[in-house]
């Protein structure tokens, strides 16, 4: 029996040139920050094996950063400081740790259903998420002979997957494999299409700061009473 979404990854796989632009510095992708390079020398030491680099990282991730909604234009290290992010801001996190260790990443998005933020949403913020979304996440190069590997649960962390799975969450159970996937080479670019894409269905960013604090605070007692 086939897998519909192992088909539609390798169907999707990057197969993009690796670029200059694959390694950029950017103002929100801001791996030359004091914090980065700190979190960096002490998250990795003397790691110098992509692959190891890019788990070490993932890791970190899930382990440390936690999932909560935030604006899209937050820098790598302001999310490192905030300690949380949604998947974008989580997403951009990891490529500045990456890129700052000399490994080539972008940005890839693919599209889901609303009903992918039921677990995670307030009622009244869940009213106002577009019925179709994007989830974004990292492909990193690991080197000629691994090629561009994904890593795409940069969402939830740990904790709170083990609390929502409990409740009956299913990793990709939205994706949306009919739909195309994008990629990008900046934190910067992700913004600018997403910014193009909602003018151009008429729709406006109308989730509002108190509306994702909400939220959160419903996701950090969902931790705290588990």
């Amino acid at each position: 029996m086939t897998n519909p979404v192992l088909d539609f990854f390798r169907k999707n796989s990057c197969q993009m040139k690796v670029l200059e632009k694959h390694l950029l510095t950017t103002a929100l992708c801001d791996f030359q920050h004091v914090s980065i390079q700190e979190l960096k020398k002490n998250l990795l030491g003397r790691m110098s094996e992509a692959e190891r680099i890019a788990h070490r990282v993932y890791e970190y991730l899930h382990d440390t950063i936690l999932y909560e909604f935030d604006a899209w234009a937050v820098s790598a290290s302001q999310t490192l400081q905030k300690q949380a992010g949604m998947c974008f801001n989580k997403s951009n996190l990891m490529i500045a740790l990456l890129r700052a260790s000399g490994i080539p990443c972008v940005y890839t998005l693919f599209w889901i259903g609303k009903d992918g933020f039921r677990f995670t949403s307030d009622s009244e913020m869940f009213e106002k998420i577009q019925d179709r979304t994007v989830h974004v996440y990292v492909e990193a190069y690991l080197g000629d002979k691994i090629g561009w590997r994904r890593f795409v649960d940069t969402s939830l962390d740990t904790h709170l997957r083990c609390v929502l799975q409990k409740q009956g969450y299913e990793p990709f159970q939205n994706i949306l494999t009919d739909l195309p996937i994008e990629r990008f080479a900046t934190a910067e670019e992700v913004i600018a299409w997403r910014k193009k894409y909602k003018e151009s269905i008429g729709a406006e960013d109308s989730i509002t700061k108190v509306e994702m604090e909400k939220s959160n605070k419903n996701l950090r007692k969902l931790r705290d009473n588990s």
